[in-house]
């Protein structure tokens, strides 16, 4: 019970004790960088590449994003927790937002592209993307979206299904590796 209260008061005090004009317009577009519209299309920029590494992790991305999709759709429903403005009158709601609320969709994603990128990617920019996730999952609250343990459970899932497909990147990696002498992935 100690739990529920703890995350109602953290809730409040980002939704509502933190509010300004310039957060009102900041926290929606950081919000946008999460959503699953935004990730795909960005995957979707990797396929247009010419270099053979950035299509597959285009592809890497797309096939993540999918499963991802389905995975925290089955989990709203299982836990069926609603979001904070349907239990609480007093939030200020800055987005649109429907369903469950419990993991949140946006923080998921958001954490799992950063895990993959990572992955690939120098110290800074795994930084730079980690930074932004957490931006993403801050302003699910502060939206009046989602209460901050619907926001730490996108974390630990969209971590855990990043590493899941680092794995599975490394596996296709090694088969193509053994597939074609060169390393790489034979063109037809």
């Amino acid at each position: 019970m100690w739990l529920r209260e703890l995350d109602a008061a953290v809730f409040h005090l980002i939704n509502r004790g933190c509010a300004n004009g310039a957060l009102d317009f900041v926290m929606p577009l950081i919000t946008a960088m999460g959503s699953f519209e935004f990730l795909v299309v960005a995957a979707l920029v990797y396929l247009l590449s010419k270099r053979k590494e950035r299509v597959l992790v285009g592809i890497l991305l797309l096939a993540a994003l999918s499963l991802s999709w389905c995975v925290v759709g089955g989990l709203k429903h299982f836990f069926a927790r609603p979001r904070p403005f349907v239990q609480f009158h007093d939030v200020r709601l800055l987005t649109t937002a429907s369903g469950f609320a419990f993991p949140s969709g946006h923080t998921t994603f958001a954490f799992m592209v950063a895990t993959i990128m990572s992955s690939i990617s120098g110290r800074r920019a795994a930084v730079l993307l980690f930074a932004t996730a957490s931006l993403v999952g801050l302003s699910r609250i502060y939206l009046g979206a989602h209460f901050p343990l619907d926001v730490a459970a996108g974390v630990v899932v969209g971590v855990l299904m990043g590493l899941f497909w680092i794995g599975v990147g490394r596996k296709f990696n090694r088969i193509c590796q053994q597939a074609s002498p060169s390393g790489t992935i034979p063109s037809r």
